[in-house]
C-alpha cells in the first residue's frame, strides 16, 4: 500500500474569509476613492459600477474583485465535494436515488458561471466607452446564478442536517444564518425588480427608483458576500489537502 505524503495543506475557512474580506474591502475602497475624487456621488446616489469606472479605482477594482471571485469558484468546487461527502456518508442511514446531474453539481455549475460573469462584467467596465448591455447581462447572471447557487447550497445542507445531525459537518446556528440570508436575497431582488413597477404607478419618482436600486445592488452583494462567511463557521478547525503523492517502497508498501 502506498504512503500518502501530504505536500501542503490549506485550512478551508480562510477561504472564504479572504474572498468575502478582499471582494467587500475592494468595493468599499474603491467607493471612498471614487467619493473623494468626485467620480460619484454618496450612496444611495451611485451604484457599485460606477464606483470603478475612474482611476486609480479602476484599478483596484479590477485586481480585487477578479481576484475574489477566483476565489470564490475554488469555494463553489469545495462545497459541491463537501456536500457529496456528506451524503456519502449518510448513504448508509438515508440511500439517495442517482441522477444525471445531482442538485449540488448544478448549484456548483451555476456558481461558478456566476462568478466568471462577474469577472466578465468587472473587467469591461471603461470610463468611456463601456459596453453597457454586455456589462448589464452579465451581472444580472451573476446574481441570478449565485442566488440560486446559495438557494440551492443551503436546501441540500438542511437535508442532510436532518438526515444526520451528529454527523452534520454545518450546525443549526450556520443553517440559520444561511436561510436568513437567503431570505434577504429574495427581497432584495423583489425589490431591486419591483423598483421600476412602484415608478410605473407613480409610488416612487425617478430619483427614488435609482436610489432603492442602486441600495439593493448594495444589499445584494453584501448579503452574498456574508452568506460565503458563513462557511468559515462550518469549515473552522478542517484543511484541505492540496496534494497527495503515494510513496513507494514505504513500511507499508509490500
Amino acid at each position: 500500500m502506498a504512503i500518502p505524503v501530504t505536500a501542503g495543506k490549506f485550512p478551508l475557512a480562510l477561504l472564504p474569509i479572504l474572498a468575502s474580506v478582499l471582494a467587500g474591502g475592494t468595493i468599499i475602497t474603491c467607493y471612498i476613492l471614487a467619493v473623494n475624487e468626485g467620480h460619484v456621488e454618496a450612496w444611495p446616489n451611485t451604484d457599485i459600477t460606477h464606483c470603478a469606472k475612474y482611476a486609480p479605482e479602476s484599478y483596484i477594482f479590477r485586481v480585487g474583485i477578479i481576484t475574489s471571485s477566483v476565489f470564490l469558484i475554488v469555494g463553489y468546487v469545495l462545497i459541491n465535494q463537501w456536500i457529496k461527502g456528506q451524503e456519502a456518508m449518510n448513504d448508509g442511514v438515508a440511500p439517495r436515488s442517482h441522477c444525471f446531474i445531482s442538485l449540488t453539481a448544478a448549484a456548483c455549475v451555476a456558481g461558478v458561471v456566476g462568478a466568471v460573469c462577474l469577472i466578465v462584467s468587472s473587467a469591461v467596465i471603461e470610463p468611456s466607452g463601456t459596453p453597457w448591455t454586455l456589462h448589464i447581462v452579465f451581472a444580472i447572471i451573476f446574481f441570478a446564478c449565485t442566488a440560486a447557487a446559495q438557494v440551492v447550497f443551503t436546501f441540500k445542507l438542511c437535508l442532510l442536517y436532518n438526515e444526520d445531525s451528529e454527523t452534520s459537518l454545518t450546525s443549526v446556528w450556520s443553517l440559520a444564518l444561511k436561510v436568513l440570508l437567503n431570505g434577504c436575497t429574495g427581497v432584495f431582488l423583489a425589490l431591486f425588480v419591483g423598483a421600476d413597477l412602484l415608478k410605473s404607478h407613480g409610488i416612487l419618482d425617478p430619483i427614488a427608483t435609482t436610489q432603492l436600486k442602486n441600495a439593493m445592488e448594495w444589499f445584494l452583494v453584501a448579503d452574498i458576500l456574508l452568506y460565503s462567511l458563513t462557511l468559515s463557521i462550518d469549515w473552522r478547525g478542517k484543511v484541505y489537502e492540496s496534494l497527495v503523492i503515494p510513496v513507494v517502497g514505504g513500511p507499508m508498501y509490500p
